[in-house]
């Protein structure tokens, strides 16, 4: 079965809008569109992929940083260590971690 040029097929994408110029895009900050919604029209392309978290954690007038693939192992991550120099509490190895 063949299909006219100007038919779309069922459950086909709307086409999308030519991509802006660097001048329109400040044009379109300008006007307050969402800096997302304006890179992904300048660079169709862009890939937005979520690494990680990084989460810093202030206590007793020091900085403890701690990285994971959750949120909340990087909480705990930063929390071991700030137990461990502030309280000198020893963790094991493999407990709880997460790799990034």
């Amino acid at each position: 079965m063949r299909i006219a040029a100007e038919q779309a097929l069922p459950g086909a994408r709307a086409a999308r809008p030519p991509p802006l110029s660097p001048g329109s895009a400040q044009a379109a900050i300008s006007d307050g569109k969402n800096p997302v919604s304006v890179l992904k029209e300048v660079c169709p392309d862009a890939d937005f992929r979520l690494q990680g978290f990084i989460v810093s954690l202030s206590v007793a007038g020091q900085t403890f940083q701690g990285v994971g693939r959750w949120r909340r192992n990087a909480e705990m991550q930063a929390a071991r260590k700030a137990l461990s120099q502030l309280c000198g509490v020893a963790f094991g190895e493999l407990v709880n971690s997460d790799p990034v």
